[in-house]
C-alpha cells in the first residue's frame, strides 16, 4: 500500500511537471507553427498541397543548375487544363476544385522522384523533368494515366489536359521564363488537337 501511494504520487509529480513544461512551451510551439504555416504558405499552392508558382521557379532554378553542372539534359513542360470553365459552369466550383487536385495528383505520380510539379496559376502547371522518359513517352504516359483516372471515376465528366514540351541541354544557357515561353509554344500546337469532351 505504501508502495502504492508512493508510486501514485510520483505519477502526479511527473504529470504535473509535464503539464507546467507544456504550458511553458505553448507559445513558442504556437509560434513556431505559425512561421512554418508563413514560411509554407509562400512556396505552396493552398488547394492542391504541391508547389506554387514562386516556390516551383525556385525549385526550377536550382534543378536546371545541378542538371548543367552533371551534364544531364532536363525536360521543362507547361500544362494547361482543357475546359475547367465547362465544368465549373456545369458541375460547380468544387467539382472544378476537384479537377484540378486530380491534375496535380496525376503529374506528381508521373514525375515521381524524377523532378518537381507546380501549380503557377489558375489551371495551369508546369513540371521539370529529368528522368528516362523523353517528351513523347511524358505525352503518353499523362494521357494514359488521365484516361485511366476518368474511367474509374465517378464524376459525369472527364478530367484532361493539354502539355507542351522544352528540352534543356547541359551546355544551353536559358533561364526558366524562356524555357516556360519556350514550353508554351510547344503547347499551343498541342492545344490544337485537345480533347474537348467533357461531359462522359
Amino acid at each position: 500500500l505504501f508502495i502504492y501511494f508512493n508510486f501514485t504520487s510520483i505519477v502526479d509529480v511527473l504529470k504535473a511537471v509535464w503539464d507546467g513544461f507544456c504550458n511553458l512551451l505553448a507559445p513558442v510551439f504556437e509560434v513556431a507553427f505559425k512561421l512554418i504555416s508563413n514560411v509554407l504558405g509562400t512556396v505552396l499552392d493552398v488547394l492542391t498541397g504541391i508547389l506554387n508558382r514562386r516556390g516551383f521557379f525556385d525549385i526550377a532554378r536550382s534543378v536546371i543548375a545541378e542538371c548543367k553542372d552533371m551534364k544531364i539534359d532536363v525536360i521543362f513542360s507547361y500544362v494547361d487544363m482543357n475546359n475547367l470553365k465547362v465544368i465549373n459552369d456545369r458541375f460547380g466550383h468544387d467539382d472544378g476544385d476537384f479537377a484540378l487536385k486530380a491534375i496535380s495528383q496525376v503529374l506528381t505520380e508521373v514525375v515521381s522522384g524524377n523532378g518537381t510539379v507546380g501549380r503557377i496559376g489558375g489551371d495551369e502547371y508546369a513540371f521539370i523533368y529529368y528522368g528516362k522518359l523523353s517528351e513523347e513517352e511524358l505525352r503518353t504516359e499523362i494521357a494514359e494515366r488521365f484516361r485511366k483516372m476518368n474511367e474509374e471515376s465517378d464524376k459525369p465528366y472527364n478530367v484532361t489536359v493539354s502539355c507542351g514540351f522544352y528540352r534543356i541541354h547541359p551546355e544551353e544557357e536559358i533561364s526558366v521564363d524562356d524555357a516556360m515561353a519556350s514550353a508554351d509554344e510547344d503547347l499551343y500546337r498541342a492545344k490544337q488537337f485537345k480533347d474537348n469532351r467533357v461531359v462522359k
